[in-house]
């Protein structure tokens, strides 16, 4: 008898194993799927110029982006944080990805607000959250940055701000309060579009809520939201090269070993004539 269920327990943790190993195959393969669905390191160059992106999922996969188009106009650029992590987060981000690549080819490329609007209406019709069963509830938060060839910078977002730093400090633009998607309470206020000065030499950031909101292992407590904006400031002064390590090296030391609470992104890009030039 005890020959028999160890036998058992035998082939059940082989059984266990060989569909662990079937479901880590299609999750590495999905995270070679979504990092292809990213910009490449080609793409941000010729739109930013100097610039990094810290891409950080708590899991293999997850539910934040980035998203950049060149126009001959101007260029977009998009970070988002969609509901879930993992594989359903992961998921989300695709379907956005295509509706946003529907949006500039067929509606606008130059007005972040009616992009968030436009977003805000595909999502909520193809995640049939508008037919009274309330099947899904799900959206995400974003910051849109349309950056013309010359002129002011447009920024608008939907949970996600855009902070501006420079020698006289750090800005900050808020984004709406409401995310895109979901079901939305009628006073929700929408995204509106913000014109924003800049001199050469100014750095932009966006970011999701995931580098703030992570906690340390000795007090368990977050980062927060003030550290977070102290930092950029910090940084400001290297070259943006040198700020992603010490936005990594930062993270690392603050966690004290602890488990990555959400996924990361933060995006930072410099403006100044030679990004002009390089568009040009």
């Amino acid at each position: 008898m005890n020959a028999e269920l160890e036998r058992q327990v035998e082939l059940r943790t082989q059984e266990l194993k060989e569909q662990n190993d079937k479901i880590m195959d299609s999750i590495n393969y999905a995270q070679r799927i979504q990092e292809a669905m990213l910009p490449s390191p080609r793409e941000l160059e010729k739109v930013f110029g100097e610039h990094f992106v810290l891409w950080r999922p708590r899991d293999i996969v997850g539910g934040d982006f980035y998203w950049v188009r060149d126009f001959e106009h101007g260029s977009l650029v998009v970070v988002g944080d969609c509901t879930g992590h993992g594989v359903p987060g992961a998921l989300m981000t695709m379907a956005v990805v295509s509706m946003l690549d529907q949006i500039a080819n067929n509606i606008t490329q130059n007005d972040p607000a009616l992009i968030i609007r436009e977003l805000n209406r595909l999502l909520r019709q193809n995640l049939q959250q508008d037919d009274g069963l309330k099947r899904l509830d799900d959206g995400l938060d974003a910051g849109i940055c349309y950056i013309p060839r010359s002129g002011q910078l447009i920024f608008a977002g939907a949970k996600i701000a855009l902070y501006q730093v420079n020698a006289e400090g750090i800005r900050v633009y808020p984004g709406a309060r409401h995310g895109i998607g979901h079901r939305r309470r009628s006073d929700a206020q929408p995204a509106v579009n913000q014109a924003i000065d800049y001199s050469p030499g100014d750095i932009f950031y966006l970011s999701t809520d995931g580098y703030w909101h992570q906690n340390d292992a000795e007090k368990n407590h977050s980062f927060g939201l003030r550290r977070f904006r102290e930092l950029l400031v910090e940084v400001s002064v290297l070259p943006l090269s040198e700020q992603l390590k010490v936005f990594q090296d930062r993270l690392t030391a603050y966690m004290q070993g602890e488990d990555q609470r959400d996924d990361i992104t933060v995006l930072g890009f410099r403006m100044g004539k030679e990004i002009e030039h390089e568009n040009q």
